[in-house]
């Protein structure tokens, strides 16, 4: 579940991300701001972009439009044909080749980031697509876009939340989710947020610690709404924990919510658990592994917590499709604030880190009725 302290650090990384890419009073981080990324892929022991690659790169700045991107990231990837020390080596020689030719093509040094892994963080037992450059730009939406009150699939949204037992105001954070992207955030201490614009078609995922997660279906709201705004109360559910269950072999592939082959037999221990207690209302947290000494932009944490979500909704989805009800889970997303190896030695570790905890909870009795 979210401690305090852990929502105290999303809403730190909510703070260093707007003073890193400043935006006017008027506007919001959620609207304004959008990613979009790449893979390059390289033959073996190579390090320069061919024809091809170029070509893709180029397109990818004129699609987006050069004047509107704020950052690139650039992380560098081998496979693990060689040593360590010389993929290490490898995967900076891509990294640096593609950040040179981002700065041909007229970007400014200071808007790129470059990272380089070697061979530590594969995303596929194909080597072939380990050899790779990913490059991530972040970019200013349109202001037109962005601006148009006379865009019926676009309103402002408006929310309150509270604590379904008592009635009071209850400060939690939320995931907005559309078009296959998160958005993260956390409401005011009275449980206020507000965004300016905001898009048809989208869900918003409540989570506080000690409640059950509340989810609200925009379009449900849209044709009740005044204009082009839709407020929102959103009643969330007092839980108590009954059990900490712990699954190890759940596990994912690196840099991915793509669930690895091996985690069916615990993903199906999982489902015989629900189907055998009916009643049972559990918790799904997503955990990765990022070693604590690796320096962490406020991009990448953003990214970390991000992918943990995913990594517990991948979770959840399994057990949709399956036949549990909905409204017997909660999921969260934990980044990497509690990882079991702080400093992986091994494959094994990082497998480990990259786990799904689940937790049994059973709703607050003046609740039940």
């Amino acid at each position: 579940m979210l401690t305090r302290k852990s929502i105290l650090l999303i809403c730190q990384v909510c703070l260093t991300f707007l003073i890193i890419f400043p935006l006017s009073p008027k506007t919001s981080l959620s609207q304004d701001l959008n990613q979009k990324s790449i893979q390059i892929y390289f033959n073996s022991d190579d390090y320069e972009l061919n024809p091809a690659a170029k070509n893709f790169i180029r397109e990818s700045i004129l699609t987006i439009g050069s004047m509107r991107i704020r950052e690139i990231y650039v992380a560098g990837h081998t496979d693990s044909d060689a040593s360590d020390e010389y993929n290490q080596v490898l995967s900076s020689k891509r990294a640096e080749y593609t950040k040179e030719f981002l700065k041909d093509q007229g970007v400014r040094e200071k808007m790129i980031h470059m990272e380089y892994f070697g061979e530590s963080m594969p995303k596929s037992d194909i080597k072939s697509q380990n050899r790779r450059v990913e490059i991530t730009f972040v970019y200013e939406l349109d202001s037109e876009q962005n601006l148009s009150t006379s865009n019926p699939e676009k309103h402002v949204l408006k929310f309150n939340t509270y604590n379904s037992a008592t009635r009071e105001k209850l400060p939690c954070s939320f995931s907005i989710e559309i078009n296959g992207q998160n958005q993260h955030g956390v409401t005011d201490i009275n449980g206020k947020y507000v965004t300016r614009k905001f898009q048809k078609g989208a869900a918003v995922v409540f989570s506080r610690e000690g409640f059950l997660n509340e989810t609200v279906q925009i379009e449900k709201f849209i044709s009740s709404s005044l204009g082009d705004t839709i407020y929102i109360d959103a009643y969330l559910k007092p839980v108590n924990v009954v059990q900490k269950l712990r699954f190890d072999h759940i596990y994912f592939y690196t840099d991915s919510d793509i669930l690895k082959p091996e985690s069916e037999p615990e993903l199906e221990n999982l489902l015989k658990v629900l189907q055998e207690y009916p009643d049972l209302y559990v918790e799904i947290q997503g955990h990765m592994n990022f070693p604590s000494s690796r320096r962490c932009s406020p991009f990448q944490k953003i990214y970390n917590l991000d992918l943990s979500y995913r990594r517990a909704k991948a979770v959840y989805n399994y057990l949709i499709k399956n036949g549990i009800s909905n409204s017997r889970l909660t999921y969260k997303g934990l980044s990497n604030f509690q990882m079991v190896y702080p400093e992986p030695k091994n494959r094994e570790q990082e497998d480990m880190n990259k786990r799904v905890e689940v937790w049994t909870l059973k709703v607050a009795e003046d609740q039940q009725n």
